[in-house]
This record gives C-alpha cells, structure tokens and sequence, in this order.
C-alpha cells in the first residue's frame, strides 16, 4: 500500500486542491466546497482549515474576503512556523472582523515504512466491529477510542482483557472511504505498561492487511499520545488547524 499516496489524494479532496500541488512548495489558497468523498470529521463545518504538509501550508475558507486577507499575509509565509504562538495571535486578529477565531489545531501520524514489532501484553486481546462495539456506549473508560459519532462511525476495535476485565481499547473510525482514525483508551491503573501501543499496532496492521490506511491524531501538546503513535510505527505526517465563530 502507497501510503503517502493515499493521505495526499484525501488530503487534496479534503482542501480542494490538485494532488500534485501539496507537494510544489507553494502555500495555496482554496475555496471550501462541499465534497461527499471529505473526511466527515468537520466536513463543511468550519469556515476556515488550514493544512500544514511538505513545508507548505494550505488555506481553505468558505468566504473569497477571508482569502484574499490570507494570502496577503501567508502567500510568502514559510509554513514550518505556522503553528507558532505568535502567528496564532496573528491569525486570531486577522479572522476577528469575520466572526471567527482558531478552534483546534491536531497533529496527525500515518504509518511509516519501517517494519517492526511491538512486545504484547501478557493479557488475551478481543475483536469488536460495527454493531458489537454498541455495548460500550456511555462508558466513559472509552471517550477518546469511541466517537458514537453518526457522520464518522466507529467500525473496529481491538481490546486488551485480564480475567474478564478491559484494560484498554483501540479504535478506529471511518472518518472517509480510505482513510479510517484510530483513537485508544487505556484504564488509568494499567497505563505505562504497553497496552495502549500494542492495541494500536495491532488495529494500525489489521487496517492495513484490509486496504485501509489507518492515521492517528492528537493535540500538538499530547507527547504521551505522541509516543504511542511513534512506538505503534506511525509518523508525523501533517497539522491542521480550523476555526470557529467567535
């Protein structure tokens, strides 16, 4: 599987661009238009998503005044800085006389070339898909490896289990036809023994053998969530950032 590929046509489809431009670095400008094959996770929402990829950074508005005051400021900006605070108080400013103001902003990992293993833990694993995975709405050891989202539904999960307990669960959702997000949960008493990287190695490979390309996102500031990416075999891959109304 062509990885890289992959995550630069759903990122293209994602930020109206042409593929071959994420990688011609030139910071581009795009129109958000409403497109089914998008990622579902604020699809149409936010009124501003930047990418960050390749040394470029991508802005895709739904107002033509936004851009034009993005691209005199960012048509020259060098994008590996992007994420700096002082050009977040710059944008915050900039998007203020249009109601808007930055949202969230996540890294994302895709998996590398390397191939390796990952110890296990000295627990069974369990497999859930689809409809199984209904039992463990509500529970609240979950939050973050099941979204019970309808526009991005969680489709499978693999959890670590001790004498009838869970221990931890990683899960993946289909946030678009080719790319599906893996989230994980560990219960706080097992944390730092392994599990948390072990499932998600395990659900990143069953993706993978099933033609699927898993990515993993997180908060630039989540290192713990961070290292279990990197020692599951992903890699930083992109950033992106969107807005909200004010």
């Amino acid at each position: 599987m062509d990885c890289r590929k992959i995550m630069l046509d759903q990122l293209a489809t994602d930020f109206n661009v042409i593929p071959e431009r994420l990688s011609a670095g030139k910071n581009l400008f795009s129109v958000k238009e409403y497109d089914s094959r998008k990622r579902a996770y604020e699809n149409g929402e936010a009124m501003l998503q930047v990418l960050c990829i390749n040394g470029i950074a991508v802005f895709n508005a739904m107002n033509e005044d936004v851009l034009e005051a993005l691209r005199k400021t960012y048509s020259d900006y060098d994008a590996a800085w992007f994420f700096d605070i002082g050009n977040f108080r710059r944008l915050d400013v900039l998007l203020r006389p249009f109601g808007q103001m930055i949202a969230s902003c996540h890294q994302y990992f895709i998996p590398g070339e390397r191939t390796f293993s990952v110890p296990q833990p000295d627990c069974d694993t369990v497999w859930y898909r689809d409809n199984e995975l209904s039992q463990f709405r509500g529970d609240g050891r979950f939050g973050e490896a099941l979204g019970f989202n309808a526009q991005w539904p969680d489709r499978l999960a693999v959890a670590a289990r001790l004498k009838g307990e869970l221990l931890g669960m990683a899960a993946a959702s289909s946030d678009s036809e080719t790319m599906w997000q893996i989230g994980v949960d560990v219960v706080p008493n097992c944390r730092s023994r392994g599990i948390g990287t072990a499932l998600t190695f395990l659900l990143k490979n069953r993706l993978l053998k099933d033609g699927i390309l898993p990515f993993y996102g997180t908060a630039a500031s989540h290192i713990i969530s961070q290292n279990v990416a990197v020692a599951a075999g992903f890699v930083p891959a992109w950033t992106e950032l969107y807005t909200k109304s004010v």
